[in-house]
């Protein structure tokens, strides 16, 4: 995208250029994005675990192995408190992965993932788990522990907000011919963003504990709304600003 199509798109919510600017520069200092040219900015070409996550949100899910009640725990009674940017991406990388706390100290959730332990630790030390936290597997439980473990995760509640937020797609996609253009690429920007994020944290449960129906009509229904979005914004942006 260039400078310019992202500084109008900047002023849709209230982002001056200058702020823009200032935050591409950051931007790729990070890694975060490249500069391909003058005035033209990318995704990077080795996107982060985070960023590849993001992308294959219409996939969140689709992979599953049979679950042998057994669990992927994570150990981060180690892990310092007090080194707070590296505890809040450690705790954003351990619910992106479905876990819930135990005990103190002991997050878990079902092997249930493909590549079990293996996949499940290079998942999360690639969203960003603590380097003092341990990962292992945990089998079996006690029936007691399995039981309490086992409701950790609330099925239902999760499975109405999801079919809540496709109803909210519905009325968004309806209503939208009657915004106008900057309100109609704000409302799809922000929906869109917020429902992908919504789907990725569904802790993609095994059918035993949760049925995936709610996750897979909703990953359809964002499909179908960003099928009508993602347009909508191109002809925006192709406006002479």
């Amino acid at each position: 995208m260039t400078v310019s199509g992202l500084c109008r798109a900047g002023e849709v919510f209230g982002v001056g250029q200058t702020t823009v600017r200032v935050t591409l520069t950051r931007l790729v200092e990070e890694g975060k994005i490249r500069r391909v040219r003058r005035g033209v900015y990318a995704p990077p070409e080795d996107p982060s675990e985070l960023s590849k996550r993001v992308a294959a949100w219409r996939r969140h899910g689709q992979e599953l192995v049979a679950w042998r009640r057994d669990w992927v725990v994570v150990h981060d009674g180690d892990v310092l408190r007090s080194d707070k940017a590296v505890w809040r991406t450690h705790q954003r990388a351990l619910q992106l992965s479905g876990f819930r706390s135990l005990g103190k100290g002991l997050q878990i959730r079902p092997n249930n993932r493909p590549n079990g332990l293996d996949g499940a630790t290079r998942q999360l030390i690639g969203l960003g788990l603590a380097p003092a936290a341990s990962v292992f597997l945990a089998a079996p439980f006690a029936e007691l522990l399995h039981a309490r473990a086992s409701q950790l995760w609330d099925p239902v509640g999760i499975a109405d907000e999801l079919d809540a937020r496709r109803v909210d797609l519905s009325r968004s996609a309806a209503a939208v011919g009657m915004l106008t253009r900057d309100d109609a690429v704000r409302e799809t920007l922000l929906l869109g963003r917020d429902t992908i994020s919504l789907i990725l944290q569904d802790p993609v449960l095994p059918e035993q504990l949760m049925p995936g129906r709610a996750r897979v009509e909703l990953i359809r229904a964002m499909s179908e709304y960003q099928f009508m979005a993602v347009p909508l914004w191109r002809s925006w942006l192709a406006e002479d600003s």
